[in-house]
């Protein structure tokens, strides 16, 4: 909608400018109003872009706090911040800049110029903002998960070692014992909290169901906690190591659900991008076969009328494709953007061979080899669609960071 604004109001002023035969006038009032507004939705957009990256830094900080290390997960963190620092350039900020200055001076020219500028540097910071959204979840979610499993293990643990060393105490250390297992309480009931959040932010209805479940049992758990804390405080040792024991049981049993679920979620999203390679890997050999015979068949002397037709659909074909893969690349940052490189070079090459044939003096040669470079074009496109794929399936990350 921002975009669309801007646009339209860039438009608007040229449609201004080309129509006065006065020279150039001030802005009006609602012109100078709506850039304002402009303006200030333009800073909102990259106030949010900028809040994405500390929340970037905020997910890796937290990833190396649950202990994840898997060895692509800097680079993938550091291609999305790229993608926020690339749109959100010292370029735009300088267009945003000129826009203000613009208006502090009522110039229509150079406000016109500021909102065409603006438009452009503005998609480019959506693109980037949309691709990274879902990614960005997922890859949150994925690191929430894992470190509520290192959490609810290094509890458990310490709830085994308290139950040890609760056993053995005298009165003397009934008060550090129960002041210890408090924070172990307060510890715990940081886990359900966190597992309830991150239940919401499940797919599937069942797992989300089952997080939930969890939650309910680290809440047990930390209640048994507080019921040791209190028998070891009364100095009920045996009945303290009991409770505690109890408490144990049931963080093993968090544990071990936090990580079934997270590794279904991450078949799942892992599920949802390999078969959407697999889609766009067979459209794109389908097209690459269907290109091979044009080219072949242009060869042999094929109307003219006949060739710009198919080339043509061929060339919407691609672009579906290329729809499909912006779509799916946005969930997972293994996806390589050679991809889409790949498969724009071949529409062009399909423009142009459409081109060599679209004019009274049809040039059937120059059509061919562009026919022929657009299946090798396409042939490149597989190839990466194949190893995005192997990439994907081998990650132990189902966001690919």
């Amino acid at each position: 909608a921002l975009q669309r604004q801007t646009e339209d109001l860039s438009r608007e002023r040229q449609r201004t400018s080309e129509g006065s035969r006065r020279g150039e006038q001030s802005l009006s009032f609602d012109e100078a109003k709506r850039a304002e507004q402009v303006a200030r939705d333009q800073q909102d957009l990259i106030d949010q872009a900028e809040a994405l990256g500390e929340r970037l830094e905020q997910l890796q900080r937290s990833a190396e706090q649950g202990g994840i290390t898997d060895s692509s997960f800097r680079r993938q963190l550091d291609e999305i911040r790229a993608q926020l620092d690339k749109a959100i350039s010292p370029e735009m900020r300088q267009h945003l800049e000129q826009l203000r200055q613009a208006l502090e001076k009522l110039d229509p020219q150079a406000t016109k110029d500021a909102l065409a500028n603006l438009a452009e540097a503005q998609q480019k910071l959506r693109e980037a903002l949309e691709r990274s959204k879902e990614l960005f979840r997922r890859a949150a979610l994925e690191g929430e998960l894992s470190s509520l499993e290192q959490e609810s293990r290094e509890v458990r643990e310490q709830q085994e070692a308290w139950n040890q060393k609760v056993a053995s105490s005298d009165s003397a250390g009934a008060a550090a014992s129960a002041a210890a297992e408090e924070q172990l309480a307060a510890r715990t009931d940081s886990v359900a909290q966190g597992l309830e959040q991150a239940a919401k932010q499940l797919d599937s209805e069942e797992r989300k169901s089952a997080l939930e479940s969890s939650a309910q049992q680290a809440k047990q758990a930390a209640d048994k906690m507080r019921e040791a804390a209190q028998s070891a405080q009364q100095g009920k040792a045996q009945e303290a190591k009991s409770k505690g024991e109890q408490a144990a049981q049931q963080m093993e049993q968090v544990e071990q659900q936090v990580q079934e679920q997270r590794e279904e979620q991450q078949d799942a999203w892992r599920q949802e991008v390999v078969d959407a390679l697999d889609r766009a890997l067979a459209e794109t050999a389908r097209l690459s076969q269907r290109q091979l015979a044009l080219s072949t068949a242009i060869g042999r002397g094929m109307p003219v009328s006949q060739t710009r037709q198919e080339q043509a659909v061929i060339e919407e074909g691609v672009q579906k494709i290329v729809e499909q893969v912006l779509a799916v690349s946005g969930k997972n940052a293994l996806i390589s953007p050679q991809i889409g490189t790949a498969l724009l070079q071949a529409r062009l090459q399909m423009a142009r061979a459409r081109e060599a044939v679209s004019s009274a003096s049809a040039n059937l040669r120059e059509a061919a080899q562009q026919s022929g470079e657009a299946v090798d074009a396409l042939n490149v496109a597989a190839f990466q669609m194949l190893r995005s794929r192997d990439d994907v399936s081998g990650s132990s990350s189902a966001s690919g960071v």
